[in-house]
């Protein structure tokens, strides 16, 4: 299971790391610095499967989730959305044994 999460926090960051190349790349082209934020990298992935998320979430959980919670979450940048889970995922999965310290007389 650690294996796994650890995979998956590495995907998030090589996630993160894609959309942040591609936000410099665009400040590159443009001379303007954007940041993409999660909607609308969402929406340029697959943008039906979002669209029925809010009608979703408000009938069979509660409208109070998409209004103030989920709207702030897609506002959010992409890079920290998929960055910062990734790295938290990773550095919690990480094998904690030290390697043993070599004594220089015995080699």
């Amino acid at each position: 299971m650690r294996k796994l999460l650890r995979v998956f926090g590495i995907f998030l960051l090589c996630l993160a790391i894609v959309v942040g190349a591609k936000d410099l790349f665009q400040w590159y082209k443009t001379n303007s610095f954007t940041l993409t934020d999660l909607g609308s990298f969402w929406y340029s992935l697959h943008p039906n499967s979002l669209q029925l998320l809010e009608p979703a979430l408000t009938r069979y959980l509660s409208p109070f989730l998409w209004d103030p919670i989920f709207i702030t979450v897609l506002l959010y940048p992409a890079t920290s959305v998929f960055g910062l889970p990734g790295l938290l995922l990773v550095l919690l999965t990480r094998d904690k044994t030290r390697p043993r310290k070599k004594d220089f007389y015995t080699g």
